[in-house]
């Protein structure tokens, strides 16, 4: 069976797992393809979740530790992915990640 036949019989499959991203591929001798995927399966999606993009600075601390961590320059600024809940007023920070069972303000 190739694969878009497969993706075709289970939709479900396919639908859950599109927005994961692939960290890994092996391709074995046999044939055999494994993937290492990471994300959070969701199953009751909110409409109200989004995510924005952040640029936080590093401070000459954080800069120093990263240099002594990872044995190379530190870079200038990092981008952090924040979640928020655009069903409230003042667009409140929420950690659902999407999922309306795990919300902060939508239950």
């Amino acid at each position: 069976m190739k694969f878009k036949e497969f993706m075709e019989r289970y939709p479900e499959i396919a639908n859950n797992y599109l927005d994961f991203e692939v960290e890994s591929a092996v391709f074995s001798v046999d044939g055999i393809v494994s993937l290492s995927i990471t994300g959070y399966l969701v199953k009751d999606k909110c409409d109200c979740y989004r995510v924005s993009k952040e640029r936080h600075y590093l401070t000459d601390y954080e800069k120093g530790y990263y240099e002594a961590t990872y044995h190379q320059p530190a870079p200038e600024y990092e981008i952090k992915h924040n979640g928020i809940c655009y069903g409230t007023k003042d667009r409140e920070p929420c950690d659902c990640g999407g999922d309306r069972s795990r919300c902060n303000f939508k239950r």
